[in-house]
């Protein structure tokens, strides 16, 4: 009995166990289930996180068009001109930190100015952007996308949804931004290195080619402002990935700047238990292979030629202008003895080869005689008979015709060259020279005696015009052809036709011509020789306008900008325009950093570009920039997108950056002397068509290159104008 009673017991205690033992294994696969579908949950939750940083980089894009800002950052976005996200807004950062940098060198109001107000914009894109990545439900569909795909078999498949709203976090100060410096860029700005305070934090996250980073959610100070701008830390060439919740911030570092990392609460529902259990999950963005060199991509220069004189000026007088081989100051008044005229009553008799005195003379004692020797008579020979004179008409007075036969060859004869009024070739008839036998008195008229000094003899004056129609002249010569070629007048070239022109106004007394060039012109090339630039002043330099088109009154050519700067270096008084040459390179590797000075040099020589005078609208400006597809800088009329016109906003032209080149002008390009040219005057004159300029020394002209630096606010990174000044000057004492 007490065996059997053992054995019931130990059968029951077998029992007890093992439901025991069932009951603990049923509890734990229970449990096993709940703890392996939590696992499942925040699995999920993790991948739906992740999801969320990923796509971050691209959510909440905020459209240049709002802010009007397409031309000035549309290089940036990708696709071009379109929306700013987190994988291109830390390049408008750079854009901003470029030009609030080249403000700071400037130094002038207007430019620190103009990069305190880009970089305001640039903040005003990063707050919408922020706004927008920390709005409800800007993402919760990446998130649930990606976290529902995730098995939850151990929950029975229950998904996994958002409990409550993605937060934004601002996480890894110091930490890289997706942009950096180039060296080129660096110098060209003035940084021998990117300035330790903005270097990305550790310093062992470098660019592809080796250059750090700038640094992300750190403020930079520039231009006395603590916080121009701040980038983002998007972790180039990293991938987004889990970050731990202690770490997590939801605090930002700056009120403008975008967030770059979130928190995600999942939950599921137990089905079984009828439980919600839920988990958190952090996430940070990554860009893996989206970083970018800091530049200006759409910086250009602006390449400006003064105006055609013309503008300032109209056309310059009488051009075609004069041709000296017809003007009788360049002829009968130049050549010794020049033109005699005699005081005689009637028609004055006048000559330049001719002898006024002997024929007087010889006049006088004829006259002496008349009315003594009828027709018939002999005459004081006792042998010659006068038979071609008596008192009737036509009456030769009677004179002694012994006298008369040496003197009649002179009447209307060319060779005697005793000449009067304005007719062509109208030589002295018989009455004239009888009135020239009965005068007494001559006055001899020579080009050195028209002046503006002292009193001019009357018959010097009026008898100008007779002279001028009897010889078959003109006081102002006569319109030469092919005066002029296309390409406009400088300033220099106005003054030269616009004197020529006014030896037209001799005709009316005036002997001395007073020409001035208002304002301020562009420049055309000078000619050269054998590499030396033929400046006035330098040897060789005197190009006298010919007639017939031998050459042109606007002789200059119009040509390449490297051409009008390398010629400031050539001359009496050469400037040094090297120093603009290097500063625009260094703009240029702000927009491209592997551009070269041999690259800036042949842009600004590309033949195919020439720099005009400017006559209106769209003339004597060019463009240099860099090619989006060849990375090469190029010349251009105009830009692949907009130009806004606004003013440089850099200090004015000072220093290296003013490159004058002074020349003297009268005898060179004004008023050519023969003396100088070697063959002859300007307008075919002997010596020149003036012989004393007042000032004394003559007028000068001036060129300037003048650069001026500009911030690359909307873009403009400078401007290089060209410009000619001439002082005015009177001219006298006609050749």
């Amino acid at each position: 009995m007490k065996a059997r009673r053992q054995r019931g017991a130990t059968l029951g205690l077998v029992a007890a166990c093992v439901f025991l033992v069932i009951i603990v294994g049923v509890g734990f696969f229970f449990l096993s289930k709940i703890i392996g579908g939590g696992r499942e949950v925040a699995n999920a939750t993790d991948a739906g996180a992740l999801n969320v940083a990923k796509h971050a980089v691209r959510r909440g894009a905020v459209a240049l068009a709002k802010y009007g800002l397409t031309d000035e950052f549309g290089e940036l976005t990708e696709p071009k001109n379109s929306n700013v996200d987190l994988v291109t807004y830390n390049r408008l950062v750079a854009q901003a930190l470029i030009v609030g940098k080249n403000a700071e060198v400037e130094g002038t109001p207007l430019a620190k100015g103009n990069a305190n107000f880009l970089a305001g914009q640039v903040k005003q894109v990063g707050l919408e952007l922020k706004t927008n990545l920390e709005a409800a439900g800007t993402m919760d569909a990446d998130f649930t996308d990606m976290a529902s795909r995730n098995n939850t078999k151990m929950w029975n498949g229950s998904p996994v949804n958002l409990d409550g709203p993605i937060t934004a976090g601002y996480m890894k100060k110091d930490s890289s931004t997706n942009v950096y410096f180039d060296p080129a860029t660096l110098s060209a700005l003035g940084w021998g290195t990117l300035p330790a305070p903005m270097q990305n934090s550790p310093l062992n996250q470098k660019s592809k080619s080796g250059q750090v980073y700038l640094a992300g959610y750190k403020d930079i100070v520039l231009l006395g402002n603590p916080n121009f701008i701040m980038g983002v830390p998007v972790l180039p060439q990293t991938k987004p990935h889990l970050v731990d919740h202690g770490q997590f911030t939801a605090t930002a570092f700056d009120a403008n700047t975008p967030p770059n990392s979130f928190r995600t609460n999942g939950r599921a529902l137990e089905a079984k238990s009828g439980n919600i259990g839920g988990t958190v999950a952090c996430a940070i963005v990554g860009t893996i292979d989206k970083d970018f060199q800091a530049v200006i991509p759409r910086g250009y220069l602006r390449v400006m030629n003064g105006n055609d004189a013309t503008v300032n000026n109209g056309a310059p007088t009488g051009v075609p202008v004069s041709n000296g081989d017809q003007d009788i100051f360049n002829n009968e008044l130049f050549n010794s003895p020049g033109i005699m005229q005699a005081n005689n009553a009637g028609n004055p008799v006048f000559t330049h080869t001719g002898d006024i005195p002997t024929a007087r003379a010889k006049w006088k004692a004829y006259i002496a005689t008349m009315g003594s020797y009828p027709k018939g008579s002999l005459g004081s020979d006792g042998v010659t008979v006068n038979n071609t004179t008596d008192e009737a008409s036509p009456n030769y007075g009677a004179g002694d015709p012994v006298l008369f036969a040496g003197i009649s060859g002179m009447i209307s004869n060319s060779a005697f060259d005793l000449r009067t009024t304005g007719a062509f070739y109208h030589f002295a008839d018989y009455n004239d020279l009888i009135n020239l036998g009965n005068s007494s008195g001559d006055q001899a008229c020579i080009y050195s005696m028209y002046d503006d000094t002292g009193t001019l003899p009357a018959p010097c004056i009026t008898g100008l015009d007779d002279w001028t129609l009897n010889f078959g002249r003109n006081l102002g010569g006569v319109a030469g052809g092919g005066a002029t070629q296309p390409g406009g007048f400088t300033n220099v070239e106005f003054m030269k036709a616009d004197l020529l022109g006014k030896i037209a106004e001799r005709k009316g007394g005036k002997f001395c011509a007073t020409v001035a060039a208002a304002g301020k012109s562009g420049l055309k090339a000078w000619p050269e020789s054998s590499g030396t630039v033929l400046k006035p002043g330098v040897p060789g330099s005197a190009v006298p306008y010919g007639i017939g088109g031998a050459s042109k009154v606007n002789y200059l050519s119009v040509d390449t900008t490297y051409k009008y700067l390398t010629q400031m270096n050539g001359g009496l008084n050469p400037c040094n325009a090297n120093p603009i040459i290097d500063e625009m390179v260094k703009r240029m590797q702000q927009v491209e950093p592997k551009v070269t000075k041999a690259e800036v040099i042949a842009a600004l020589d590309d033949k195919t570009c020439p720099l005009t005078l400017a006559n209106g609208a769209g003339t004597g400006k060019l463009y240099l920039y860099v090619d989006a597809s060849t990375k090469k800088p190029k010349m251009s009329a105009s830009l692949p997108w907009k130009d806004t016109n606004l003013s440089a906003d850099g200090p004015s032209a000072a220093g290296p950056d003013k490159c004058d080149s002074k020349y003297p002008l009268n005898g060179w390009a004004v008023n050519t002397y023969k003396g100088y040219s070697g063959s002859t005057g300007d307008g075919n004159y002997h010596e020149n068509p003036f012989t004393k300029p007042n000032p004394g020394s003559g007028p000068s002209g001036t060129d300037s290159a003048l650069w001026q630096a500009s911030s690359g606010y909307n873009n403009l990174l400078g401007e290089l104008k060209f410009e000619q000044v001439t002082e005015g000057a009177t001219f006298c004492k006609p050749n």
